[in-house]
C-alpha cells in the first residue's frame, strides 16, 4: 500500500512539472511576439519625417525670408555705384529713386570765369533720378551733399556751364513729372588730392545715403 501511494505521489509531481514547463514556454513565446512598445495605426500611416525632409522645409522657410527682405522697402546701408536708393513718403509710398553711376574729377565744361580755385578741381557726380510717384516732384541741386574722407561736408557748386554741355548739369531746381526721369551730373569743387567718402541727399528732415565714393576717381 505504501509503495502504491509513493508511486501516485511521484506521478502527480511529474505531471505538475510538465504543466509548469508548458506554461513557461507559452509565456516566453508571447513575449517575443508582442514588443514592449506598439506604434498606433495612425502613426504607421504618418511615419516621422527624415532629415532630408526637414532640410527641404528649412529651404522653403529661407526662401520666404529672403522674399520678405526684398520687399521690405529698406535701402542699402552702404550703397555702391549703380545701386538704387529710394525716397519714401511718411506713408511708406515710394516717391523717387536715385542711382549714382559715376564720379569723375577734372570736369571742365564750365565757362572761363568759373575756373576752380588754385589746387582745386571740379568733381562731376553722374546720376539718374526717377519720379516713381503719380505727382510732379522737384529736384534741387543744393539738396546734394558731398562728404570727404575726413568727414567734412560740401554743398553743390554754382558753376557757369558752357552751352550744350554733355551730360546735362543740374544747375537749378527742376520739376520731374510722375513717371518721368532725369539723367545728368551734379558738380562739386574739391581739392585735387582730396579723398572722398559719400554722396547724400537731404530735404525736409530726410537724409539718404546715395553712394559710397571712396573707391572712385
Amino acid at each position: 500500500m505504501r509503495k502504491f501511494l509513493v508511486a501516485v505521489f511521484a506521478l502527480v509531481l511529474l505531471l505538475g512539472s510538465s504543466a509548469s514547463i508548458v506554461t513557461a514556454q507559452t509565456s516566453s513565446d508571447d513575449d517575443e511576439a508582442t514588443p514592449g512598445v506598439t506604434i498606433p495605426d495612425q502613426d504607421r500611416n504618418n511615419p516621422p519625417s527624415t532629415d532630408d525632409e526637414d532640410e527641404d522645409d528649412q529651404d522653403i522657410d529661407d526662401e520666404d525670408v529672403d522674399s520678405d527682405a526684398e520687399d521690405s522697402g529698406v535701402n542699402p546701408v552702404n550703397p555702391q555705384l549703380d545701386d538704387v536708393v529710394t525716397l519714401y513718403a511718411t506713408s511708406g509710398a515710394p516717391i523717387a529713386t536715385f542711382t549714382v553711376t559715376d564720379a569723375e574729377r577734372g570736369w571742365d565744361d564750365y565757362e572761363e570765369y568759373s575756373e576752380p580755385e588754385r589746387g582745386s578741381t571740379y568733381l562731376a557726380v553722374s546720376l539718374e533720378v526717377e519720379n516713381v510717384s503719380d505727382e510732379a516732384w522737384n529736384l534741387n541741386p543744393y539738396d546734394f551733399i558731398l562728404q570727404d574722407g575726413q568727414g567734412f561736408a560740401y554743398g553743390n557748386s554754382y558753376v557757369s556751364v558752357v552751352e550744350d554741355a554733355d551730360p546735362e548739369v543740374l544747375e537749378e531746381e527742376i520739376t520731374i513729372d510722375g513717371g518721368d526721369s532725369w539723367e545728368g551730373v551734379v558738380i562739386f569743387e574739391i581739392f585735387k588730392d582730396q579723398e572722398l567718402a559719400h554722396l547724400y541727399w537731404s530735404d525736409s528732415g530726410v537724409l539718404l545715403t546715395l553712394a559710397d565714393l571712396s573707391e572712385t576717381a
